[in-house]
């Protein structure tokens, strides 16, 4: 994980460096115009930097898709050779007789080649053991030296049974199917799983990196769809800690193109993934603000006002949507015609009683009395006028119909005339006090002065970071300082935290930043700006060696904003915590109370009571293997066989000279059933039991062990024929490599005609290995 992450950071790093054409691989190729490496075999994908090259040349996928290609040019290469060459163009053409003769005599030597092909051995790979190079070139040279055409042997009665040559068809280009041991298949799991990791976090980085891109260009549409792509990537990697804060981009996102119904959506998932999240009820206050449902949106913002008293963000949100609800005129309206008393004074008006006659009406008043209806449909019916009035306590009638216009037309002229000559008034006489106030000249001065200020800050700033890069910190802490009293940003603070930090003054750059947090608050600045003012906070306690502190900020700034490099340090932090968090709880007098306990549990037949009781002697001290067999021993007796095994691997590897852990382990795959490889193990029992320095003190119990597993060999193959027994053996890929062993060939001909030969061939370590391997798979058969 750590892997992945250092390699995240280094592409994150050199992101603005030109690529420098250093990476020599057919697949690799560069873009003259930008330079982009890309991977010919893996469909021109684009390796972010050259640094990563490793990791996708060394990828499951690209590994594929080599060996794809490579098979596909062997077999066009095969189709090619065919085709003779070297034939002139103008040669004369033969007689079709002796073509024909030509072309069999060709098709005969290529029948010939490609059995001698088939039937060549396979190169081996160069042995490490000096002594068995030796014994491969003596062996060699024995067998070249035999006759070449001697005539086969009838070995029936031979003591071995076995087949002189084996072949096995493979897929072109595949090779020789090599099993690949517990440790190589660990590693190659372990870098698959960083290879996606990484590639599931570069993924989500770059689409998360692209829609803030997008959503400040304000192409909110291609924000949302990045987002969502790296919502999705989050969500696939099972990395929960920054979705929060995708839904919140997301929500803003979808807000800018006033779909409020999705971006109230989005804020309910903010907060449901994250409910300590100040963010996401502004995200759905603001959504339900722009849908204008002003009651939820006021009880969105309180609701995260109760969590979050002193968020700045949610406290003007808040006086946003009151301020709204007061100017918005169906509010008002609906405010006016809620007056409990409103049917008595509309009974109570000479002009508005008949109106409540009619039942259809008073249903309508009633119901926005309640609450419902729409204020502004209701303006429609022109009887809402006179019950208006009612509730003001004015007559609105009489600003319709003015006293001297007698007659129809000029009344309904004199409506539309009216409001044309109110408004030509007011703006009469509006300009005269905005003419006269000197208070809107000076706006230009004051502009000017704050671009002046803001300029001599940059510079400033400049200033500062040509003495930061010179590591004179102290005018650099002065130029900042500077530049914070000529204008206020935040970035002049997170400046002089680093000065501060480089110096060693922790203490001074955690006040520092924090300030620079709370005014980032107030003057509501960038939230990449504030995140590195968490996460410089959390480096300083990193380095004060708090780390549960540093682990609180270094969560902080990626609540604001998730960036690779403060992602590591969590990870790597909270590693830390937990590994002083365990070599605290060491304590090997503890761990022996544990183990004596165990036992007794055991021996009174509590094995779920023993397997707590190990596990807690493992917890105070790994380094025992006793307790690791000890558990192995409880699991069988619960017959919990897999974890046993195990158990007895993690022993071995803790002490690979104790002896009891191999038996412990030949016992367990014998109650599994597994008698070949029991058999292997209680023979490197024997091996190391008589290597140890008390000289085999377990030999009795070894060689019990290893007859029962031979006995129960011998029945499960007394049935078998030679070929079922040789068919069921070659389905091992190790019997299989064994016996395609040219040298191995060479002995097993040898020990048919001269058994006592194979004594003499056992004295070498690695061929005895390889033929008791055989033996255990029957191949071998002793008498």
């Amino acid at each position: 994980m750590s892997d992945a992450r250092s390699l995240l950071r280094a592409a994150a790093s050199q992101r603005e460096q030109p690529p420098a054409v250093g990476i020599h691989d057919r697949w690799a190729s560069y873009n003259a115009k930008t330079g982009t490496l890309r991977c010919s075999a893996c469909n021109s994908a684009v390796i972010k930097h050259e640094r990563l090259w490793g990791a996708h040349a060394a990828s499951k996928t690209h590994r594929a898709n080599v060996h794809a290609i490579e098979a596909r040019e062997a077999r066009d290469t095969a189709k090619e050779g065919a085709v003779p060459e070297d034939v002139p163009v103008d040669a004369d053409p033969e007689p079709e007789a002796e073509g024909l003769k030509r072309k069999e005599a060709e098709d005969s030597e290529e029948t010939e080649s490609k059995r001698t092909r088939r039937d060549a051995p396979e190169a081996q790979a160069p042995a490490v053991d000096k002594e068995w190079e030796e014994f491969q070139r003596t062996v060699l040279q024995t067998t070249a030296t035999a006759p070449a055409h001697a005539p086969q042997k009838n070995y029936e009665h031979a003591t071995i049974s076995v087949e002189p040559e084996l072949h096995h068809e493979q897929a072109p280009g595949t090779g020789e199917v090599v099993e690949e041991t517990e440790e190589e298949k660990r590693i190659r799991l372990d870098r698959e799983a960083r290879e996606e990791i990484l590639s599931r976090i570069e993924d989500e980085q770059r689409a998360q990196d692209e829609a803030d891109e997008r959503f400040a260009a304000k192409d909110y549409d291609s924000a949302v769809k990045h987002y969502s792509d790296a919502i999705a990537a989050a969500e696939q990697s099972g990395e929960k800690d920054g979705l929060h804060v995708l839904y919140s981009n997301r929500s803003a996102s979808y807000a800018g193109l006033k779909n409020w119904d999705a971006a109230l959506k989005d804020a309910e998932s903010t907060i449901e993934t994250n409910p300590t999240f100040a963010k996401g009820y502004g995200r759905k206050g603001s959504a339900l603000h722009g849908a204008r449902k002003y009651d939820e949106a006021v009880a969105a913002y309180k609701a995260g006002l109760e969590k979050h008293p002193d968020d700045a963000a949610l406290k003007k949100g808040l006086a946003d949507v009151e301020r709204a609800q007061n100017d918005n005129p169906a509010d008002s309206m609906g405010k006016l015609f809620k007056d409990p008393q409103m049917m008595e004074k509309l009974a109570a008006n000479p002009k508005t009683a008949p109106l409540l006659a009619d039942a259809a009406f008073v249903q309508k008043l009633k119901e926005l009395q309640s609450g419902g209806g729409n204020p502004m449909m209701m303006m429609q019916d022109p009887r809402m006028i006179q019950v208006m009035g009612v509730m003001m306590g004015i007559d609105l009638q009489a600003f319709e119909r003015p006293e001297d216009v007698p007659g129809a037309k000029d009344a309904k002229e004199a409506p539309k005339e009216a409001p044309k000559e109110a408004p030509k008034e007011a703006p009469k006489e509006a300009p005269k006090p905005k003419a006269e106030e000197p208070a809107d000249e000076p706006m230009p001065e004051a502009d000017s002065e704050e671009a002046k200020n803001k300029a001599a800050a940059e510079a400033e700033k400049k200033l500062g970071n040509e003495s930061y890069l010179k590591r004179d910190f102290e005018p650099a802490a002065q130029h900042y300082n500077k530049a914070w009293e000529l204008h206020q940003d935040i970035t002049y603070l997170n400046n002089l935290g680093a000065v501060y930090f480089e110096q060693g003054n922790y203490d001074e750059c955690i006040k520092t930043c924090q300030k620079a947090v709370e005014e980032g608050r107030g003057m509501l600045a960038d939230f990449k700006l504030i995140a590195k003012a968490f996460g410089r906070i959390g480096s300083a306690y990193l380095k004060k060696d708090n780390l549960e502190q540093a682990i609180l900020f270094f969560e902080k700034s990626l609540t604001e904003h998730r960036t690779p490099d403060i992602l590591a340090k969590l990870r790597d932090t909270e590693k830390e915590q937990k590994e002083r968090a365990r070599q605290a709880y060491l304590d090997p007098a503890k761990a022996e109370e544990e183990r004596n306990r165990g036992n007794t549990l055991y021996k009174e037949g509590d094995f779920p009571g023993s397997v707590q009781a190990y596990t807690e002697a493992i917890k105070r001290n790994p380094s025992d293997p006793r307790n690791y067999t000890n558990r192995a021993s409880a699991y069988t007796k619960l017959a919990a066989l897999p974890e046993a095994l195990k158990d007895t691997n993690e022993a071995i590897k803790v002490d690979d000279k104790f002896v009891k852990a191999y038996i412990r382990k030949s016992n367990v795959l014998f109650a599994m059933k597994e008698y070949t490889k029991a058999l292997e193990a209680i023979q490197l029992a024997g091996d190391v039991d008589k290597a140890s320095e008390g000289g085999a003190q377990h030999t009795r119990e070894i060689q019990a062990q290893s007859s029962k597993c031979m006995q129960e060999l011998y029945s499960q193959r007394s049935d078998e024929s030679d070929e079922q027994t040789l068919e069921r053996a070659m389905r091992d890929p190790e019997v299989a490599q064994i016996m395609q062993d040219p040298v191995m060939q060479s002995i097993l001909q040898q020990a048919q005609s001269n058994p006592a030969a194979l004594q003499d061939h056992m004295k070498n370590a690695g061929i005895r290995a390889k033929v008791q391997k055989l033996i255990a798979a029957g191949i071998i058969r002793t008498r």
